[in-house]
């Protein structure tokens, strides 16, 4: 995710092949908390929105 976060400039993230969060990584990381965006991965999976962490 590393490098995700150092070329992308926008991230889809699908859980259960549907669309659940969208944004740059700065964005993803500001929402979520998270200070990687291996963090931001883990709660997506867990079912955690950005609004709630």
């Amino acid at each position: 995710m590393r490098e995700v976060e150092l070329i992308c400039d926008d991230v889809l993230l699908l859980r259960r092949g549907k669309l659940v969060e969208r944004g740059s990584p700065v964005d993803l990381l500001k929402r979520f908390g998270r200070k990687t965006l291996d963090d931001v991965f883990l709660d997506v999976a867990r079912g955690q929105n950005g609004e709630a962490a």
